[in-house]
């Protein structure tokens, strides 16, 4: 399997799809919202999906911790809604979640299943308060 990321804008779900595979850790982590940020110039990207379910790759709870402080030097000020998807949801899934959530990213959440995802980062989602916080 190789590793890497691609990225698709799907214009139809107005979301854009960041797909990473092979082996990801945190220094990829990095480099990969750094270019996403970049790639945000139109407002209606504001809905990312995130596919994590071919990556493989473990974060330490420091990584994890800190992630949101990436997240928020690269977005700041952006409004958007990111879902991650993995191939189950664990422990450290949850922490990510938990911790964005505390750091004021509340438009971030973690799912098993891609069709979930989908549907919370549709646009007749936006606005909607979620079902449960983390």
């Amino acid at each position: 399997m190789n590793s890497g990321w691609s990225t698709e804008y799907l214009p139809d779900k107005q979301i854009l799809l960041v797909e990473i595979r092979g082996a990801y850790a945190i220094e990829d982590a990095e480099k990969l919202v750094t270019k996403v940020a970049a790639m945000r110039l139109d407002p209606e990207q504001s809905r990312i999906l995130v596919d994590l379910r071919k990556a493989n790759g473990e974060f330490d709870l420091l990584d994890i911790h800190n992630l949101p402080g990436i997240y928020e030097s690269v977005y700041q000020a952006f409004l958007f809604k990111v879902a991650f998807v993995f191939k189950q949801i664990g422990l450290d899934e949850l922490f990510h979640e938990t911790v964005c959530y505390n750091k004021g990213f509340a438009g971030i959440k973690s799912f098993d299943a891609y069709d979930k995802a989908m549907n919370w980062l549709s646009p007749e989602s936006l606005g909607k308060p979620d079902s449960a916080a983390p």
